[in-house]
């Protein structure tokens, strides 16, 4: 899994940013992870705008 960034939110993601298997999308409220969103479904993950993180 590589870090990215997903309509502007942090998460990772699984495959690669042509292919993605599947995304899992992270909120932080106060510097913690408060949720965490698994978008698989490939519709809406060829709609969503993904850009690589660098280490």
């Amino acid at each position: 899994m590589n870090p990215v960034l997903v309509n502007g939110l942090v998460g990772v993601i699984a495959g690669y940013l042509d292919q993605p298997i599947f995304i899992l999308e992270f909120t932080f409220v106060d510097g913690k992870i408060t949720e965490i969103d698994m978008i698989a479904d490939q519709e809406r993950l060829h709609g969503l705008d993904i850009a690589k993180l660098h280490d």
